[in-house]
């Protein structure tokens, strides 16, 4: 009887069968945290992609010589896949240059629309902008893009440290 107590509970010493159970519930949470990760960062790639692709095309169309609401109307009609009308806005620039300085002519916002441009305002003259080698009199157009990226995963309540709530691009014609 001794030795059947004492091979028992040498058994029982080494019985692995909630290993396995423990093992998943510590990593369960590290491996949801990367798959969600990934996610979420696929997502904000393809949506920069996209921003960059609509001001890149709307501002091609302004300089080109499409009307200014014409151009914003196509941007946003093609940025419908993104939602782009609900979660952004767009600013499009018409700049001058006088005395090799690119000055802001005219602008224009989607409606709806509150925040201002990174560019300047009108009447402002640019300084960032004076590598660009123009004649004087030249027509230069900047669609500035503003999209508010969707989030899919809770993860991004972590992660919105390092990637920003606002998109932001902007093309130059």
């Amino acid at each position: 009887m001794g030795r059947w107590a004492f091979g028992s509970a040498r058994r029982l010493a080494r019985e692995e069968s909630g290993q396995d159970l423990v093992e998943l519930v510590m990593v369960t949470p590290l491996l949801c945290l990367v798959v969600f990760g990934i996610l979420e960062f696929g997502n904000i790639l393809d949506s920069q992609q996209a921003v960059s692709y609509l001001t890149r095309e709307g501002a091609s169309m302004a300089s080109r010589g499409v009307s200014m609401p014409a151009v914003l109307n196509a941007t946003l009609d093609n940025g419908s896949g993104i939602q782009l009308e609900e979660r952004g806005g767009l600013v499009l620039s018409r700049l001058v240059v006088g005395d090799g300085v690119p000055n802001v002519e005219e602008q224009i916002a989607s409606i709806g629309y509150e925040s201002a441009s990174r560019l300047g305002m009108v009447g402002d003259e640019l300084d960032e902008l004076t590598d660009i080698t123009m004649a004087d009199g030249a027509n230069i157009y900047v669609l500035e893009i503003f999209y508010t990226r969707p989030t899919l995963t809770p993860v991004m309540a972590f992660l919105s440290v390092m990637v920003p709530d606002v998109l932001y691009d902007r093309a130059i014609f």
